[in-house]
């Protein structure tokens, strides 16, 4: 029975060894755990304040695009890859007349239909053929006032990431003072040569004359 007893208290003995070994282990795994749980802690802190200082310049950059696409004189619009307008200032609407993105699709339709909705491609590869060849186009519309305008157009192409097809950046401007200055130019130009080719002539007409006389 001593003998008993004495094995028992050694078990109990070693079962408290272990105990105290094992509390000793879960305390230091509960001050890693707690460290881990700080540095996790501070690593999302600083993620957050990552976030919202991302957030926050992509919010100053869209409001400065914004400002700049809606207060350029130019006319622009971003078309979609069939060519509908996503978006466009207050410049080509007044340029071509129409109030809202849906009539801006029409007209810019009509703008573009002889450069690109003539060919025998989708829009984007249209769009592609008149990049490439690195060539704007100037174009003629009609005005509500029944005035003719001459419209100069650019088009650029916009990669988004996470988009598969791009955008189109369309830039249009009124060329038509410059159209009509560059036609009273060669008109002049024309009188001039009339001109000079009239006294010429006089010139050698004059001469047989004076003989004669």
């Amino acid at each position: 029975a001593d003998r008993s007893d004495e094995a028992i208290f050694k078990d109990i003995e070693q079962i408290n060894v272990e105990m105290v070994m094992l509390q000793r282990e879960l305390a230091k795994k509960q001050v890693a755990l707690e460290r881990s749980n700080e540095v996790i802690h501070q690593y999302a802190s600083r993620l957050e304040e990552m976030v919202d200082e991302r957030t926050r310049q992509l919010r100053v950059s869209e409001t400065m695009f914004q400002g700049i696409f809606e207060n350029i004189s130019l006319g622009a619009a971003i078309l979609d890859d069939a060519g509908a307008v996503v978006l466009c200032n207050s410049a080509i609407k007044n340029l071509l007349g129409c109030s809202c993105e849906r009539t801006c699709t029409e007209e810019i339709r009509k703008l573009l239909s002889t450069e690109i909705y003539s060919e025998n491609l989708d829009f984007i590869k249209a769009v592609d053929q008149v990049i490439k060849n690195n060539r704007g186009f100037d174009k003629t519309i009609t005005s509500n006032e029944n005035k003719i305008k001459w419209i100069a157009v650019n088009l650029f192409s916009i990669h988004l990431e996470r988009q598969d097809a791009p955008l189109t950046f369309l830039i249009a401007e009124d060329v038509t003072k410059r159209k009509l200055e560059q036609q009273a130019l060669m008109q002049a130009g024309k009188l001039s040569i009339a001109g000079k080719i009239a006294a010429s002539l006089a010139h050698e007409i004059n001469n047989p004359l004076q003989a004669i006389i």
